[in-house]
């Protein structure tokens, strides 16, 4: 196999670099350094020793991916001995419309079925357009589209498989490290979060799951991940690589976290394979013990209570939050990754799912907070009791809250309030605070068993 190949890519690289010739094709590669991100995208770098000639010289390197940003390529000699002339990324097969633009003014063969005998049938062709529709000649009729089946010729110059083509220049003769860097799209990492919730009490471990979208295998490389978001000039390219059930890596050890400029990097002290189209799990944070604080939360959801409403009394749940100070004293003090929360509790021995959310970075001394779901014990009534016309441009709303607590505990109920146009409140049962133009919070302290209501009144004035 590597014979024809090899003689393939030296008749290409004659067309796309001039008289050199490859010389070698790489196939095997060296050291293997993955930084991966959030955003479907991860630098690889990619250390191969090649031997090579005093002078000029062509190589090819294959075992890269079809999804390789060609504009990131980058081939570098780090001991200073290789100049590095020319570096292009080729792959024929990776569109359509590119492959066929190869065969534009060349016959191939279009295999249809016979409508009458219903067998296959082969017509010569040729190809006239490849995009952005194939035009086909078939005797002296013009045909639009692509047909079912096309048997395409053999070309010496088609490359059928990812390759990087490297023009060099060697000082002297000898073995060389030539370091090959790029950006691969289809490469991505999350932070998966457990937490099992007792009371005032919970344990906190966090796994990252790699997903390889790629065709490409990653095996013994070194791994980093990054933690924040960096942007890009367009959207990835996302392949349509179904991973398989993602697998654990028992007994691995976690990673040094470290900050990187505006980032933070979590580097894995052993190497770990990364399989193609497969994903993998390695542990982040080992399992601690933390202090946890529940706190509950009645928000209006987006209807302002200025106005008049139509629906009234009208029942609705409570939500609650379970927050982690991201302090050394509560057993943590770390740089926490965006990611995805699972909370868990434990009855009786028995451990339940109670619900999930997404979760933002944390950084070191802020709040680690998850809303899980809805309190089943805590709910509220909302009622409009009044709404009076003042003018033409002005009116008073009051509301009524009744806030029921079953629990066997005392619990506070933060109701935020959204308002709109020039706005007061003229009276409230309890204190209330600003938290800005458009929301009001109104803390309430509901005894176990009771039921509290807020009821507050509020004068409107419309903007002109």
């Amino acid at each position: 196999m590597l014979g024809p190949v090899l003689g393939f890519a030296g008749l290409f690289l004659a067309v796309a670099f001039g008289e050199v010739r490859a010389t070698q094709i790489s196939s095997e590669r060296g050291e293997l350094a993955l930084t991966v991100y959030h955003e479907n995208v991860a630098f690889v770098l990619d250390r191969r020793e090649v031997r090579l000639a005093r002078g000029r010289e062509l190589l090819a390197f294959r075992e890269v991916p079809s999804s390789l940003v060609p504009e990131s390529l980058l081939v570098r000699d780090p001991d200073g001995n290789v100049v590095v002339r020319r570096e292009r990324f080729a792959y024929d097969l990776g569109e359509r419309e590119k492959l066929l633009s190869r065969y534009v003014g060349k016959s191939l063969e279009i295999v249809d079925r016979n409508p009458a005998t219903g067998e296959d049938r082969v017509l010569e062709a040729v190809l006239l357009q490849a995009s952005p529709e194939p035009v086909y000649r078939i005797g002296e009729e013009i045909h639009l589209g692509l047909p079912a089946r096309l048997v395409l010729p053999p070309l010496p110059d088609l490359v059928v498989e990812p390759t990087v083509f490297v023009d060099v220049e060697a000082s002297r003769a000898g073995v060389e490290r030539l370091d090959l860097s790029y950006l691969v799209e289809g490469i991505a990492w999350q932070a998966d979060y457990s937490l099992l919730a007792r009371d005032e009490e919970g344990e906190l471990a966090v796994q990252a799951t790699i997903r390889n979208g790629t065709e490409l295998s990653y095996p013994a490389a070194r791994l980093e991940l990054v933690a924040g978001e960096i942007r890009r000039g367009r959207e990835p390219r996302i392949r349509a690589f179904g991973a398989r059930m993602a697998e654990v890596s028992g007994g691995a050890a976690s990673p040094r976290e470290t900050p990187a400029g505006e980032f933070y990097l979590y580097a894995f002290p052993e190497p770990v394979d990364l399989p193609a189209a497969d994903a993998v799990r390695l542990p982040l944070l080992e399992s601690r013990k933390v202090p946890l604080r529940v706190r509950y939360y009645l928000e209006r959801s987006g209807r302002f209570a200025v106005g008049e409403s139509p629906v009234s009394p009208r029942e609705e749940g409570v939500d609650y939050a379970v927050e982690i100070e991201n302090t050394e004293r509560a057993g943590l003090g770390l740089a926490l990754p965006a990611g995805k929360v699972r909370v868990y509790t434990d009855s009786g021995g028995t451990l339940r799912f109670a619900g999930e959310d997404t979760v933002r970075a944390t950084a070191r001394g802020g709040l680690f907070s998850v809303r899980p779901g809805k309190a089943f014990d805590v709910v509220a009534t909302r009622r409009q009791s009044d709404y009076k016309v003042l003018g033409r441009d002005s009116w008073e709303t009051e509301w009524e809250v009744a806030i029921r607590n079953e629990k066997k505990k005392e619990v506070l109920v933060e109701v935020f309030e959204e308002v709109s146009h020039d706005w007061e409140v003229v009276s409230s049962t309890h204190p209330h605070e600003v938290v800005d133009a458009r929301t009001i919070r109104f803390p309430v302290k509901v005894p176990a068993g009771k039921t509290k209501t807020l009821r507050y009144r509020l004068r409107v004035r419309a903007r002109r």
